[in-house]
C-alpha cells in the first residue's frame, strides 16, 4: 500500500511490553522501560506521504492502534427521478440552503 499521508508515533507509553522493543529498533525509535513497559521519548516520523507502507510499520501502527488511513466514498454523480446531475450540486453553503429554505417557506 502506499501512504496517502505522513504518519508520526507519539511520545508517551505505548502499553507494549519490554519484549517488543524489536519492533522500536528495526524503525529506529528511541524508547524507555518505564514501570513495565515501552515508552516513546522522541516522537518519530515512520511513514512518508506517497511511499510504501512495509509490514513492520504496519504492525507496528497495529500494534499502537494507530489507525492513520481513511476509506471513503467520493461521489462523481448524482441519479435522482431518472435524471443524473454531476456532484457539484450537492455544494451548498449553510447560508445558500437556509435562503432555499426561507423561499420555500415563504419567510
Amino acid at each position: 500500500m502506499t501512504a496517502p499521508k505522513d504518519v508520526s508515533v507519539p511520545v508517551g507509553p505505548t502499553g507494549l511490553d519490554p519484549k517488543q522493543t524489536g519492533f522500536f529498533q528495526t524503525l529506529q525509535i528511541q524508547t524507555k522501560i518505564v514501570k513495565g513497559q515501552i515508552d516513546i521519548i522522541a516522537e518519530k516520523q515512520v511513514i512518508f506521504k506517497d511511499t510504501r507502507v512495509d509490514s513492520t510499520q504496519a504492525a507496528l501502527l497495529d500494534k499502537l492502534k494507530i489507525y492513520p488511513f481513511e476509506y471513503k466514498m467520493k461521489v462523481t454523480k448524482i441519479l435522482q427521478n431518472e435524471n443524473i446531475f454531476d456532484a457539484a450540486v450537492l455544494d451548498l453553503s449553510p447560508e445558500v440552503i437556509i435562503g432555499k429554505f426561507k423561499r420555500a417557506i415563504g419567510f
